[in-house]
This record gives structure tokens, C-alpha cells and sequence, in this order.
């Protein structure tokens, strides 16, 4: 009944569980004073951001982005947006964000895999990033919750593991790899090697309990779960290959809409094609949901002008519910495109 760091030993176990998870499934190696143990990610956000942005400083943001960092960004500062080509797979357009750049901004992140576009960074998009961060001296931070959900057979590539000396503040978790999302573990990852953000990492270590320590009991599944094995994770994407390839199909065979084939994690971005009878997404996501009780988020949600017209489908259910989802997609759009 006691806080973990209370009891002997049980913090310092828990470090070195998910100290080898990192070595042994990202590749990466840490000291145990750079790992913080957290309340999942939104834990890790929680504990992170209000050491790193002050009223007035920038947040940069790829476009579209993770809702809860748009939202960190523009409640302690101002959350900034970069293109990503969707044409390209929604690929970072390197230049827009070197434009965006100001004194003001203080760090830049991205999801890796993509939330909610199921893009996967490769390892030189990734090095051209860390490269603009070093030349202008932020640190970068990469919510990594998807990374062993790729397809085709690519390769994850941690953000540590390709950026050199600039600074790199990972947020992991075990929700999603091992489908516990209500237990609320994860991690913060701090790959520093020139100290650079010494003093930041000092702060995150002293305040972890103002973000929510993981409660006692749970360490114990925590730690079974970063010692235990991965083999689930391959019969996993397995059936989710099966069912982002069916929704991929199935949306790009539906009038007015298009979507890119997702890399990565279990999200799919249609977009809806100019010519339909709403004035934005959000009008077309109520419209959806009140004809066919189909609730998605509008892409709006997510950035501030790429990803605007578009929503976002989790490719979670089996092939049957699937199936009977883009079934009653179609007859939507059939109907209010005449």
C-alpha cells in the first residue's frame, strides 16, 4: 500500500525492466537516470511540457499531429504547424519546417509511427529532422507508442538511435503492445549525450510524482510486461495488415473519398474530395454521424491546414464490422453526392 519509491528496491527494479526493454526491443541503450518511469504517455505529457514551454514560447507541430500535443502546445504557448506531403505519403516537407522556425520555439515533435496519418519516418527523414534541431538547438520529442506496428516487413527506426548528439525526450508506454491502455505505464527515454538539457532532465526526475507515480500493484504487471516476451506483437500485425489493406481498398472504392496506405500503428486519414455538400469536416462528421451513427473525428482536430477535410478511422475491428462500416460509409456518400 505503499508509493513505489518507498518500498526497497521496487523503483530501481521497474528502471532496470524497462532499461532492458529498451535494449532489447528499440536497440537503445540508457543510464538508469535517464529513464522516468510515468503514467502512460499522456502521464509522460503531463510531466514534460510545463519544464519546456512558457507563455509565449512555440511548439512545433507536424501538421496534422496528435491531438493532445496540439493541445499542450497551444495551452502553454502556441502549438506551430509544418506540412507533411500527403502525397508522399505523408511524408515531413523538411523546408516548410525549417520555415517555421523562430526564436520562439523552444522544441519540435513528432509521432513515430504517425497518429493519425500511419505514416512511418524512415531513417533518413528522421536524421533530416534531428539535423534542423541541432542547427538551431531544441531538443526533439518522440511519442513512440506505435513502433512495433509496421508493415511490409519496414523497419522502425527510434528517433535516439539516428540523431547524434541532439537531444531526444522519448515517450513510450505498454498500452498499446500489450492492449493494457487502463493501466496507464509507460516511460520517458532521455537521450542526452552532450547534457545539453541536463538541468530539464533533473526537473522531470524531481517533479515525476506531480505527474502521478504508477500506482504499487501495477509496477508488478509493468515490470512482467517489459521483461516478457513480444512473439504476440507478429500474429498482431498480421490481422491488422489484413484490416488496414481492407480499409484502404474499401475507402479509395467510395465516391468522394481518397486515402493513403498507412506504413505504420492502425489509423487510416481519408480525405473527402472538394464537391460535396458541407462547408468544412466538422459539418461532414456530424452530418456521418447523425445518418449513420458513425462517430469519427474530423481531420481538423488534428493540425491546422493539411489535415483539414479529412477523418480519421482506426482499422481496430474485425473484418466483418469493418465491412459493415465502409458498407454504410458508402451509402452515405452515395447519397449526399447523388
Amino acid at each position: 500500500n505503499m508509493y513505489p519509491n518507498r518500498l526497497e528496491g521496487l523503483d530501481t527494479r521497474l528502471t532496470e525492466s524497462i532499461l532492458s526493454w529498451e535494449r532489447r526491443v528499440n536497440g537503445v541503450q540508457y543510464a538508469p537516470e535517464e529513464i522516468i518511469p510515468t503514467q502512460g504517455v499522456a502521464g509522460a505529457i503531463r510531466l514534460a511540457f510545463p519544464h519546456i514551454m512558457e507563455p509565449g514560447d512555440e511548439l512545433l507541430l507536424t501538421d496534422p499531429t496528435y491531438i493532445p500535443y496540439k493541445r499542450i502546445g497551444n495551452t502553454l504557448g502556441k502549438a506551430t504547424f509544418f506540412r507533411t506531403i500527403e502525397e508522399e505519403g505523408w511524408t515531413p516537407d523538411i523546408e516548410d519546417l525549417r520555415r517555421k522556425i523562430t526564436p520562439k520555439t523552444k522544441a519540435l515533435v513528432i509521432i513515430h509511427p504517425q497518429n493519425p496519418t500511419g505514416c512511418l519516418y524512415d531513417e533518413k527523414t528522421l536524421k533530416a529532422i534531428a539535423d534542423v534541431a541541432g542547427e538551431h538547438g531544441f531538443p526533439l520529442i518522440s511519442d513512440e507508442i506505435y513502433g512495433l506496428f509496421t508493415y511490409e516487413g519496414a523497419r522502425f527506426h527510434p528517433l535516439a538511435s539516428v540523431a547524434g548528439d541532439v537531444p531526444v525526450i522519448t515517450m513510450n508506454s505498454i498500452s498499446k503492445h500489450y492492449v493494457a491502455t487502463g493501466w496507464r505505464i509507460g516511460h520517458i527515454s532521455i537521450h542526452d549525450t552532450g547534457n545539453m538539457i541536463g538541468e530539464l532532465k533533473e526537473k522531470l526526475r524531481a517533479d515525476r510524482a506531480v505527474a502521478g507515480a504508477i500506482p504499487t500493484p501495477l509496477v508488478y504487471g509493468a515490470m512482467a510486461a517489459y521483461d516478457g516476451p513480444t512473439d504476440h506483437i507478429r500474429g498482431m500485425v498480421e490481422r491488422l495488415k489484413e484490416r488496414r489493406d481492407l480499409s484502404h481498398r474499401r475507402l479509395n472504392e467510395i465516391p468522394g473519398l481518397s486515402a493513403t496506405k498507412p506504413q505504420a500503428a492502425f489509423f487510416i486519414f481519408p480525405k473527402v474530395d472538394d464537391g460535396g455538400p458541407w462547408r468544412d469536416d466538422l459539418e461532414f462528421t456530424r452530418d456521418l454521424k447523425a445518418e449513420t451513427r458513425l462517430a469519427v473525428n474530423p481531420g481538423s482536430f488534428y493540425g491546422e491546414q493539411y489535415s483539414v477535410n479529412h477523418f480519421r478511422i482506426p482499422y481496430l475491428p474485425g473484418i466483418d464490422p469493418l465491412n459493415r462500416i465502409f458498407d454504410k460509409l458508402e451509402a452515405f456518400m452515395k447519397s449526399r453526392l447523388g
